[in-house]
Order: C-alpha cells, then sequence, then structure tokens
C-alpha cells in the first residue's frame, strides 16, 4: 500500500513538474514571441539622432488667435522656440532681416556659428515677413520654398505674415520682442540689430558685465536726442503731421543694436496697445513706447562707429583692440566675419587697447565707402561751369 502511495505521489509529483515545464516553455515561447516582435516589428526601431531637436514650449509655435499692434489676424508662417528648456540663457539676440537678404544671414552664421553664440550664452533668432521682389529690388528674390528650406537647415527663423516693406519694420521689431516673451523669457537679456551690422560679441558682452550691474528697467545703447521729423515729401524719412505731429522725436536708440531685458520687452508691448503706430521702428519702439512706459534709456555711443573703415582699419591692426564695437557693414556682409577673426584672436591674445593719440579717428587711412544715404534731405543748387 506504502509501496503504491510512491509510486501515485512520484507519478503526481512527475506530472506537476511536466505542467510547471510546459508552463514555464509556453510562457517562455510567449515571452520569446513579444520580444522578437518587438526586435523585429519596424515601428520600435529606434529613430536617428537629429540635428535639432523638436521644438519644445509653453505656448504653441502657431497659436491661431494673435494681434500684434493693429494687425488682428497676425500669425507666424515659420517659428521655432531656440531657447527651449534651457534655464542658463545670457542673451536672446533678435535680428531683424528682409527675406531676400540671404547673404547677410549667411555672413552672420558663418562669423558666429549656433555653437560659438551657445558657449557664449547666447541664442539667435532671424525676424522676417513675407517676400515681395516687386517691393524691394535691392534684394534678391526668394521664394517660400527657399526661406522653408533654410529654416529647416538652420531652425533659426522667425517669420510673420505681414509683408516686407520698410514702413513694416515696425511690425517685424514687436514680432522680435513678443516673441521674446513668449518663447524666451529665461534669458536675462535682449539683443536687438539688423543683420548689415558688424559687432564684436566678445567685449559687448564683457561691457554689459560692467556697465548693466542688474540695472532695471533697461534700455542701452546709441542715444539719439534732439532729432526732428523730416517733413519734405521727396524724403524717405518724410513724414507727415498726421503720424507724427510733434516737432521733435522724444530720445531714442538706434535700431543698429540695443540692450533690453524681457520684463521690460512685456513693458513696451503693453503700452503699445495705446500707442498709435509710427513706421520708423527705432523711434516708435526706444523713443515713443519708452517714453509712455517709464524706461530711461543708458547711453554707449562711444563703443559704436558710423564709419565701416575704422573697422576696415582694426582688423589691418594685429596689435590692439579695437576703439568700437559696432559698426556698419558698409555693404559688404564678409566685413562681419573678418572682424570676427580679429575680435576673437584678440579676445585669445588679451590685446591691448590704443592710446588716445593712436585713436582710430586720428590714425586710420582707408578708402571711403559710400554707404545708403541717411536721413537727410535733396538739394538742387546752380553749379556754374565755366
Amino acid at each position: 500500500m506504502c509501496a503504491k502511495c510512491d509510486n501515485l505521489s512520484l507519478r503526481n509529483q512527475m506530472g506537476l513538474l511536466h505542467n510547471t515545464v510546459t508552463l514555464f516553455l509556453l510562457i517562455c515561447g510567449v515571452s520569446l514571441t513579444v520580444f522578437l516582435c518587438f526586435i523585429f516589428d519596424s515601428t520600435t526601431f529606434p529613430l536617428p539622432k537629429l540635428q535639432k531637436p523638436l521644438p519644445v514650449a509653453h505656448n504653441g509655435l502657431f497659436p491661431t488667435t494673435m494681434q500684434l499692434l493693429d494687425l488682428p489676424h497676425f500669425q507666424y508662417i515659420i517659428n521655432n522656440d531656440v531657447c527651449m528648456t534651457d534655464i542658463a540663457i545670457f542673451a536672446v539676440l533678435i535680428i531683424t532681416s528682409h527675406a531676400g537678404d540671404i547673404e547677410a544671414r549667411s555672413a552672420m552664421r558663418r562669423a558666429y556659428p549656433e555653437d560659438k553664440l551657445k558657449h557664449l550664452g547666447i541664442r539667435r533668432i532671424f525676424l522676417l515677413a513675407v517676400s515681395n521682389p516687386k517691393d524691394d529690388v535691392r534684394y534678391n528674390s526668394v521664394t517660400q520654398n527657399a526661406l522653408e528650406d533654410e529654416n529647416h537647415r538652420y531652425s533659426d527663423l522667425v517669420q510673420g505674415n505681414f509683408r516686407e516693406a520698410y514702413r513694416n519694420l515696425t511690425y517685424k521689431h514687436m514680432m522680435g520682442l513678443d516673441w521674446v516673451t513668449k518663447y524666451c523669457q529665461q534669458a536675462q537679456y535682449v539683443i536687438k540689430m539688423d543683420d548689415d551690422i558688424v559687432v564684436d560679441f566678445y567685449r559687448l558682452i564683457h561691457i554689459m558685465n560692467l556697465i548693466v550691474q542688474d540695472r532695471r528697467p533697461l534700455l542701452m545703447g546709441y542715444l539719439l536726442q534732439g532729432t526732428r521729423p523730416v517733413r519734405e515729401p521727396a524724403n524717405k524719412w518724410f513724414v507727415t503731421q498726421s503720424e507724427f505731429p510733434g516737432s521733435m522725436y522724444p530720445p531714442f536708440l538706434s535700431g543698429w543694436l540695443y540692450i533690453t531685458t524681457p520684463k521690460d520687452a512685456r513693458a513696451l508691448l503693453e503700452v503699445s496697445k495705446t500707442v498709435h503706430y509710427f513706421w520708423i521702428d527705432d523711434t516708435y519702439v526706444t523713443g515713443l513706447l519708452a517714453q509712455v512706459a517709464g524706461i530711461s534709456h543708458q547711453d554707449i555711443h562711444q563703443y559704436f562707429t558710423l564709419h565701416s573703415e575704422y573697422l576696415e582699419c582694426c582688423i589691418q591692426d594685429k596689435i590692439h583692440l579695437c576703439d568700437y564695437i559696432v559698426g556698419p557693414n558698409g555693404g559688404d556682409p564678409v566685413l562681419l566675419l573678418r572682424f570676427q577673426r580679429h575680435a576673437a584672436s584678440c579676445q585669445e591674445r588679451k590685446c591691448p587697447q590704443r592710446s588716445p593719440d593712436r585713436a582710430l579717428n586720428r590714425t586710420c587711412v582707408a578708402p571711403k565707402k559710400f554707404s545708403a544715404p541717411s536721413q537727410g534731405h535733396g538739394e538742387v543748387k546752380p553749379v556754374p561751369l565755366f
């Protein structure tokens, strides 16, 4: 009886073991099948690493309801969140650029590539509108597809749905400030500049660290005072009485380059709701709006030059720091690249400054460059021929 019990117990144990092994193999088979399916299912292959991270913003990149000044149906055609979720951003650089001026943007990217700017704590976007070659023959024709391709490569364009025109520069300028408040408000500073300007960012940052010292509110740049509206209809900058009834503009900063903060950009945007549109953008933004917002100016005109020839002389001098850090490119976009190389070399070699008796405005000898005329007026005078 005990032998039968032992045999029965053994058969039961063997059966239990068989069932266990079967269950184990079944589970393993299912697991292996799932595992193999996981491996060979094409949807589970790891995606290639993108050259640019996908934009991530608290605000949608393409909001459907936006208003920019008196444009009730403003929208972004192209947008990028270059600041992402980074918190250590010293400054965001917003550059007004004509859609057709691809060469100027290319020169800026070569002079200061994205990785070099990031090393300086700077992020960059170019501000564009919709190109219409018939409106401005000074720029090359560019299609919207070409701009989309440019953005796909560099991911640094912000384009609004208004037309490229000189009298629309205020829209473009304010679009940049509005973009900062939505997509890069964590930046410590905002640097606004034009795409035909030469700048030494190494020294600009140094000067900002020395001068700003958490000054609030902040509008720092080349201060212009005592400027009067041009009332001559033949002039490019002709302003009617209805556009600006006053006899003198309030103090304002040159739109070539100025420095502010996201907080102050928001203040300027807020008061723009009560200040009538004016098409001369630097006068409107850093003059009229700043006056209403109660933001005073900090003048650093000593670091600006109106003459690109001085920058040429700086490049030829391999020993000293340049007397200036901001100036025009004189119609030569490559000047920025050449000037940046000189600036980077001096940054590394710790170049000394010139002595006062060797100042550029005393010693520079260079061919005169004739830039586009600034605010002036035409004259017709009789000229004696004999």
